[in-house]
């Protein structure tokens, strides 16, 4: 076991990551709930949303590493280690979020603006979630037994 972590040593995970991933996570959820920012997470496909959080984690790495004096290649490793263990963490619980049964709606939602009329106006606003399951009569291959 010993020698399993003196692979991981390197890139220098430190204890404070946790905290660090949890904050990271409170920040992005308020984020998709701000207005303005909304309007920027709903620009980025849903598919590169993970992005901020591993971009995030390894600018804390990063910046880590270089503060305690490591050379180049050593705070770059331990951006890497930023990465894995801030990013992919606030990641994992901005998804959670995103899923759970918790009262707080974790998806991106873009507010609808005043000045549109009638029904248009929620199809405009609303992001649709790619989560969602599809209707069963819209599905193909599946038929109804007559």
């Amino acid at each position: 076991m010993a020698d399993l972590l003196k692979l991981f040593a390197p890139l220098h995970i430190e204890s404070w990551y946790v905290l660090a991933a949890v904050l990271l996570a409170f920040v992005l959820q308020v984020s998709k709930k701000t207005p303005y920012v909304a309007r920027i997470w709903a620009l980025l496909p849903k598919q590169w949303r993970w992005l901020w959080t591993v971009l995030a984690g390894f600018a804390t790495g990063f910046v880590q590493g270089y503060l305690t004096g490591l050379p180049a290649v050593g705070a770059v490793l331990a951006g890497v280690g930023g990465a894995f263990g801030v990013g992919l963490l606030a990641g994992g619980i901005n998804d959670w979020l995103e899923k759970s049964v918790l009262p707080w709606p974790g998806a991106v939602r873009v507010p609808v603006p005043e000045s549109l009329p009638g029904p248009e106006a929620a199809a405009v606003g609303a992001v649709p979630d790619e989560d969602e399951d599809e209707d069963e009569e819209s599905s193909p291959g599946l038929e109804r037994p007559a």
